[in-house]
């Protein structure tokens, strides 16, 4: 009876390890998953910002257009992180003559 009580508490100590190892190994890949679609992100903010700094011209068409940009962007950039895209077209997911005739 003694011998089975401790087979049982050692076949238990071994699930909860496999458990636990579970776990972390979900945990991992799920960063690795993360850390793949932030350096994508990144990749796109600093491609977004790279043009920004070649525009020279100081607009309020312009300006309105970028602020248009940047909320497309961050919802483009949610979508990379999240995996969730945002379905709303905007004015940088439709052709600019459908805009036209939206406005």
């Amino acid at each position: 009876m003694i011998y089975e009580r401790q087979d049982n508490s050692s076949q238990t100590q071994v699930e909860r390890q496999s458990i636990k190892a579970g776990m972390s190994n979900f945990l991992d890949h799920q960063a690795k998953i993360f850390n793949q679609r932030f350096a994508e992100a990144k990749a796109i903010l600093n491609a977004f910002c790279g043009t920004l700094d070649t525009i020279t011209v100081s607009d309020p068409e312009l300006r309105a257009a970028l602020e248009q940009a940047v909320s497309g962007l961050q919802s483009q950039v949610q979508a990379i992180l999240w995996g969730r895209p945002n379905k709303a077209a905007t004015k940088l997911t439709v052709p600019p003559q459908q805009c036209e005739r939206a406005q």
